[in-house]
């Protein structure tokens, strides 16, 4: 999985309005926005902050030790500089800008990168809209309302909540054993280990799976989840219209995740038919519908259309040296494990910053899947599309590929 980087700690990923403390950086969400995320990894902390009648318009902040990096060397993949290299002093600092935008997916982003040097430290950071003036405004917005700090830099947040992932995959005999098997493999090595934010391991892969053993793992997590913990859950094998060919329903997993009541709830599931969870998630919208607006996260992203089957995978893979055929995952589980090392940083705005966000990873793994396996993965869910959910564990010039 590549090399893997020093601690991480994914803070509660949904927080409450407030001030994000970067070094000696404090900024105070300004009216009409609020503060989403707050964490760090390897030296560089980081704060989202999101409009709170846009969720598509954000401003991520990092702050690290040292030199400031070149803005122009995160702007990849088909991302054009529409303005470059011009300065302008905002929240009583000179701040450095650079303008961007890349159209993917018939949607086209505008970027306004900043960066700043002060004190030792460098601060830097990307805000994402619609179109040129709303990004920039944003820029603006966030800037405007930070300031210098005599606080030392902050590398814990005081989160105390808890991480779950869950990852079970259908043995299969033969065709697409392997393909399920490295599925849930590639984001349990993500999400448990300092790439993901370490969550606690629930692991069925090694025996025979069936719905008892899931339901059992769901109980011993519902005993010990809370409000401020998060959940990442992972399934792959064989699916009907209405629930897995391993003895659980597409109600029962949307009854069990929604009845975890956790803080942010992320579901992964890859199977034939399996837009049949969306669809099941739909029929109960008004119970998550406003979990944004609670300061709560739910998303859920299906590797194929209720009404289509899931392909097998490119059955082997470079970036899985050594590895049987099948290893390289079923299509959607391929196209999610390319994501999450990196292939979607920089895929939406242009922007490879070293993090991936809902946004990327949704965005990416309906086109990669599409491509590999001629199927469509569907989502649905309340969230903030900026939420970062894992770090690159490559250096960004070895994953970078062209997404068209």
């Amino acid at each position: 999985m590549g090399t893997v980087l020093a601690a991480w700690t994914l803070a509660a990923g949904i927080v409450q309005p407030g001030s994000a403390k970067l070094q000696d950086l404090v900024v105070n969400a300004p009216a009409g926005w609020r503060l989403v995320q707050e964490a760090w990894s390897e030296g560089t902390t980081f704060a989202l902050f999101s409009r709170t009648d846009q969720p598509n318009v954000y401003v991520r902040l990092y702050a690290a030790r040292g030199p400031a990096p070149e803005v122009r060397d995160f702007f990849v993949n088909g991302s054009t500089v529409t303005r470059d290299s011009y300065d302008e002093s905002r929240g009583g600092q000179q701040w450095s800008f650079v303008e961007t935008k890349k159209t993917s997916n018939s949607r086209t982003t505008h970027v306004a990168g900043f960066t700043l040097e002060a004190r030792g430290g460098s601060y830097y950071g990307y805000a994402s809209g619609p179109d040129a003036q709303t990004a920039k405004q944003a820029a603006h917005a966030i800037l405007d309302a930070s300031r210098t700090s005599v606080r030392e830099s902050l590398t814990n947040y005081g989160y105390t909540g808890q991480k779950h992932y869950f990852g079970f995959a259908e043995q299969l005999d033969g065709f697409m054993g392997n393909e399920t098997k490295f599925d849930v493999k590639h984001t349990h090595d993500i999400f448990t280990t300092t790439l993901g934010g370490e969550y606690k391991s629930n692991y069925l892969t090694d025996t025979y799976v069936d719905g008892a053993k899931i339901k059992g793992v769901w109980r011993r997590v519902g005993q010990e989840i809370k409000p401020d913990d998060m959940y990442v859950q992972y399934s792959s094998g064989h699916g009907f219209e209405r629930g897995l060919g391993v003895g659980v329903s597409y109600d029962e997993i949307r009854d069990n995740a929604l009845g975890f009541k956790a803080r942010e709830t992320i579901v992964f599931i890859m199977a034939c038919h399996s837009g049949g969870l969306i669809d099941s998630f739909k029929r109960k919208e008004s119970e998550w519908k406003n979990f944004r607006e609670q300061g709560k996260a739910l998303y859920v992203l299906a590797s194929s259309r209720t009404d289509q089957l899931s392909s097998t995978g490119p059955g082997r893979d470079g970036e899985e040296p050594g590895g049987p055929n099948g290893s390289a995952g079923s299509a959607f589980g391929h196209a999610l494990w390319k994501a999450l090392i990196g292939h979607a940083d920089g895929f939406v705005d242009g922007v490879a910053d070293g993090f991936l966000a809902l946004d990327e990873i949704d965005s990416y793994v309906k086109h990669k899947t599409k491509a590999v396996g001629g199927h469509d993965p569907v989502s649905t869910g309340s969230y903030e599309p900026g939420l970062i959910m894992n770090r690159v564990p490559a250096p960004r010039h070895e994953l970078l590929e062209d997404p068209t």
